[in-house]
C-alpha cells in the first residue's frame, strides 16, 4: 500500500499518533478484517496475529510497542484507501 492510498484525514492522524507506514503493513498484511455498518473495514492485530508477528518478527514489539494495537480504517467502496486510524484502549 502506496503512502497515495491515505486520506488526508488518515495521513494526519497517522502522523498525529505516531503510526508508521511499517506497522500499517503489517497490520494489512496479518490482521484481522471486521467490517462495520458504516461501509469501512477496520484491520487489527487480535491476540493470535499478534502472537504470530512477535514469532516471525521477534523486534516487532521492541520496534513497535503499542503501535501494534492500531485499528486501520479502510474504505470499502474504494480500493484500497486508508480512512483513519487509531491505537485501542487496553480497557476495552
Amino acid at each position: 500500500m502506496s503512502p497515495d492510498s491515505y486520506s488526508e484525514h488518515a495521513k494526519k492522524r497517522c502522523a498525529q499518533r505516531g503510526i508508521p507506514h511499517s506497522v500499517v503493513e503489517l497490520i494489512l498484511e496479518h490482521g484481522r478484517r471486521d467490517y462495520d455498518s458504516r461501509g469501512g473495514c477496520r484491520y487489527f492485530l487480535g491476540k493470535r496475529e499478534k502472537q504470530k508477528v512477535i514469532r516471525h518478527c521477534p523486534n516487532a514489539l521492541r520496534d513497535f510497542g503499542r503501535k501494534l494495537d492500531a485499528v486501520l480504517v479502510m474504505a470499502t467502496d474504494k480500493e484500497q484507501l486508508l480512512i483513519t486510524s487509531f491505537i485501542r484502549d487496553k480497557k476495552h
